[in-house]
């Protein structure tokens, strides 16, 4: 099971999170954190050339030799700029992000913005992300998106070998869509993300911020949760790592 699961790696070098009170954690706990994720089975690394210091911050404290798989995304096309071969430019990136991350080669490289890929010059990202596979630099291409429109625009680009989208149990578009079944019956690795909504779906209802109060997703967390304490926290991360795994589906089968 915990082989399946990917550790997100954004806060490490910036302060995010919706439940996040605390900022960044500091290089002692990063290094903790990573060496629980290791000895517990945790499969995936899951960062981003754009994620503050996260790459280096990694590289420093992930032990060499790890298991874990390490994916991470490439840079805006916007920083790119106007270079005279922006081939060669995203490619410098990669590079970058595999030396910061102190890796010979990487699980995974997504666009990091799917948009991208309908922007003038897209042609460029595509043979950039080729190239690097064909390097030997990546194992796996893809994109990460947001909704099935952002899906179909990567599947008419290029043939993705992961797709990495929100799924939680307020968000199951991409469950439901056509094309996320078709890239999925066609060997796609589909990498949820945002399972917990930036750790909204495990904080108590009368601790989310009033953006989120009301008839919103603090009464489906009461409804779910049914009261206060580690037990309906555990019922809720059960539910919501359940959902990512698409049981829906599975009891289909049965």
């Amino acid at each position: 099971m915990l082989a399946r699961l990917g550790l997100g790696t954004v806060q490490f070098g910036m302060h995010y999170g919706i439940s996040n009170h605390l900022g960044s954690p500091g290089e002692t706990e990063i290094a903790a954190i990573l060496e629980h994720a290791v000895a517990s089975g945790v499969g995936y690394l899951d960062t981003a050339f754009a994620y503050p210091n996260s790459e280096a911050l990694i590289g420093r404290h992930l032990a060499p030799g790890s298991n874990l798989k390490i994916v991470t995304k490439t840079a805006p096309v916007a920083s790119i700029g106007t270079a005279r071969d922006p081939k060669a430019a995203i490619l410098d990136a990669v590079a970058s992000s595999m030396d910061r991350l102190r890796v010979d080669r990487l699980y995974g490289l997504l666009v990091h913005h799917a948009t991208d890929l309908g922007k003038l010059g897209w042609e460029s990202l595509v043979e950039a992300l080729d190239e690097a596979q064909s390097r030997g630099w990546v194992s796996h291409i893809g994109a990460s998106v947001y909704n099935e429109a952002e899906l179909e625009l990567v599947e008419s680009r290029f043939r993705p070998d992961i797709v990495q989208g929100p799924i939680n149990v307020l968000d199951t578009r991409l469950l439901s869509s056509k094309c996320f079944a078709r890239l999925k019956a066609g060997g796609t690795e589909m990498h949820a993300r945002s399972v917990f909504l930036q750790g909204l779906l495990l904080m108590q209802p009368s601790a989310m911020p009033a953006f989120f109060a009301g008839e919103g997703c603090a009464c489906v967390a009461a409804g779910i949760m049914g009261g206060a304490g580690d037990q309906s926290s555990c019922r809720m991360s059960r539910l919501c790592i359940g959902t990512a795994r698409h049981r829906r589906r599975d009891r289909r089968r049965q």
